[in-house]
């Protein structure tokens, strides 16, 4: 009955005779939907090859979309981003085979933005009375967790009274129609893809701005690694959303029996789209604006603490010169003191050997002095009374009583040494010393020596 859905499901290859009977069921005149899906984003279909192998031979599925299909279980690669795999294709008949691979941008399970793919194969044929089935529309998808498949399950989900269902009954009157939902469902994303990498980087550009010097640290390290990631980002974004706009395009172009509604809806999509890729082009200038900032700061700052480092290394030159003249004048100063020293010294040596000399004069004088004095004293007493001149014998004769002059002159320098003696041991000096020096006994030699 028109409009009313049907639903097969084929897990593995024991369901080979199950998909030859679901394939050549007369009862499918309309528009047969074939959904592919993986575990995950990234993970290869869930298909065993002799399905895959029947399923596609017995649809006469075109070799193009053999490419798209092997390119599950591959993360999408950067120079691919721009490339959708549109392909077209039409027979002598009037058969019309279209293909082509959809990324979109959405977010995951745990709420984290992912880019992922699907790919549509559409055939259409010229006339559905001649064909087993109409129009097939072939879905393969790295997971069934997306929101197009969601939101085809809910539309085409069937009643359960049976009855006709109107988004079942308006696809198989309008297939082009499916397309036009698919690129709706995710021209939105992209615009909160764009902004959420905006938001990213804006707090890295505010914190750029608002500094005049960035230090290598952890931070700054992380901040230059996320706006890489995001400008990555960015140009995968950009080429994925612009290859959406080729997709309408050439859905447009290709396709002149489109409805004008739809056709209008698929530029409408396209315009869009564009203006998001256009954007995202901005943003990534902005990226590489910030990206470029921080290289600048971080520069300037490591140029500012190198011309402080060599200003500190001309000031401790500059000191370094001017204590190495000081040093000089101070060398030049200690050699002239140590020659005056010198010339000092020699002086005090002849000084000294002059003083020694004249000790040795005082000291012959001193002893001359010490025997000659009591014997003027004695003769200034008595005078010359112990002397007469014998006129008769022309001669000079001595008194008898000449030896109390004698004893006299004798106890009077015994009696002077005594006292000299007794005032120099007074004043802590050694007699014996004093005799030698007074003698002359050694002390011109020993001072002679000492200089």
């Amino acid at each position: 009955m028109p409009g009313v859905p049907r639903t097969h499901v084929f897990n593995d290859a024991t369901s080979l005779e199950r998909l030859d009977r679901a394939v050549e069921d007369p009862a499918s005149k309309g528009v047969r939907i074939i959904s592919l899906a993986g575990t995950r984003g990234t993970s290869p279909l869930e298909i065993t090859s002799p399905v895959a192998a029947r399923l596609l031979r017995q649809h006469w599925v075109r070799p193009e979309y053999l490419r798209i299909l092997l390119s599950f279980g591959n993360i999408p690669l950067e120079p691919e981003a721009r490339n959708s795999y549109v392909s077209f294709h039409q027979d002598v008949n009037g058969n019309v085979s279209l293909a082509y691979r959809l990324v979109y941008s959405e977010r995951n399970r745990a709420g984290a933005w992912t880019l992922r793919q699907i790919g549509i194969y559409h055939h259409r044929p010229q006339s559905r009375s001649l064909s087993v089935f109409g129009d097939l529309l072939i879905l393969a998808a790295g997971t069934r967790q997306t929101r197009f498949f969601a939101t085809l399950e809910e539309a085409l989900a069937p009643n359960p009274a049976g009855t006709p269902n109107s988004a079942a009954r308006s696809l198989e009157t309008n297939p082009w129609s499916f397309h036009t939902t698919l690129l709706a469902c995710y021209a939105d994303s992209w615009r909160d893809y764009f902004r959420y990498l905006g938001s990213q980087y804006s707090p890295i550009g505010d914190r750029a701005m608002g500094t005049m010097g960035l230090r290598v640290d952890d931070e700054t390290i992380r901040n230059v690694k996320t706006l890489r990631h995001l400008y990555d980002l960015s140009l995968f974004g950009g080429a994925a959303c612009a290859s959406n706009v080729d997709i309408a395009r050439a859905l447009v172009a290709r396709f002149p029996a489109i409805p004008q509604g739809e056709a209008d809806s698929l530029r409408a999509s396209a315009d869009m789209l564009g203006e998001l890729a256009e954007s995202c082009g901005v943003l990534q200038k902005k990226i590489k604006n910030v990206t470029d900032l921080v290289g600048h700061l971080i520069a300037f700052h490591y140029q500012v603490e190198t011309a402080k480092l060599e200003s500190e290394v001309r000031d401790v030159t500059a000191r370094m010169a001017t204590l190495t003249e000081e040093n000089r004048d101070l060398t030049k100063q200690l050699r002239e003191l140590a020659e005056g020293t010198s010339e000092m010294t020699r002086r005090l040596r002849d000084l000294t050997q002059n003083t020694a000399s004249d000790g040795a004069i005082v000291s012959v004088i001193t002893v001359v002095s010490a025997v000659y004095l009591p014997g003027s004293f004695v003769a200034t007493v008595f005078g010359m009374n112990f002397f007469n001149f014998d006129e008769g014998a022309r001669s000079i004769i001595i008194s008898l009583d000449f030896w109390i002059f004698v004893v006299l002159w004798v106890v009077l320098m015994i009696l002077t040494a005594g006292i000299f003696a007794t005032i120099y041991h007074m004043k802590g000096g050694d007699a014996s010393l004093l005799w030698k020096r007074l003698t002359g006994g050694g002390g011109a030699g020993r001072a002679g020596s000492k200089v």
